[in-house]
């Protein structure tokens, strides 16, 4: 039996962050019989979302340093020093993840490019894309478009595929999860889950998506 998943950004950014153990060893191919897609668009996506969150984290780093100054300027409360000090390590904290998250997330794109079939949006998903808002994001909404048009022209009885997005509040939704059944997709809201279901047994009762 055909086995496919579907991954998108949400998917990159948990191995970045080390929040998928599942993610990742499904890129070590530990699942090697399940077939991986990845909406090519992603790729950007996951870059871009990564600089935001790079941006936001050395912000607050710098903002702490800025306070660092400020408490060391205090000379008669004994645990201003230390205070300081606190936050001199919290800032070398966020610049090593920072570094982690940046490891990751450059071997999760590698591996991806070479496991990973490429899901490049054609005319027809472009042109659902701007023809339904069924998500407000455009981005999101032209990942949904591609997903649930390639499961279209690609849906066979005996094949199991499952799409998985931690980004449940605007892909977890009835009038966008029926589609992708009718496609013969299942969502999952977690790795974990979408690879324990593909791999039961085509009679087993369904599992909770979360």
């Amino acid at each position: 039996m055909e086995k496919t998943l579907y991954v998108e950004t949400n998917f990159v950014m948990g191995l970045a962050k080390g929040q998928d153990p599942e993610g990742a060893a499904l890129l070590n191919n530990d699942y090697h019989d399940i077939n991986i897609i990845f909406p090519s668009l992603c790729f950007m996506e996951s870059i871009s979302t990564w600089a935001f969150e790079k941006k936001r984290r050395t912000k607050f780093s710098d903002e702490l340093q800025a306070h660092a100054q400020e408490i060391k300027r205090d000379r008669t409360e004994p645990t201003a020093l230390p205070l300081a000090e606190g936050c001199g390590e919290v800032r070398l904290g966020i610049d090593r993840h920072l570094r982690y998250m940046s490891a990751r997330l450059n071997h999760c794109l590698s591996r991806l490019n070479d496991l990973a079939a490429r899901l490049n949006p054609d005319v027809a998903m472009i042109h659902e894309a701007l023809s339904n808002d069924y998500i407000i994001d455009p981005t999101d909404n032209l990942i949904y478009c591609c997903v649930l048009l390639h499961a279209r022209l690609n849906h066979a009885p005996t094949a199991r595929k499952a799409f998985v997005t931690g980004n449940y509040k605007d892909f977890d939704r009835a009038d966008l999860i029926g589609p992708l059944k009718q496609a013969g997709v299942s969502y999952f809201r977690t790795t974990a889950n979408a690879l324990g279901w593909l791999r039961r047994p085509l009679d087993s009762s369904p599992i909770d998506p979360s």
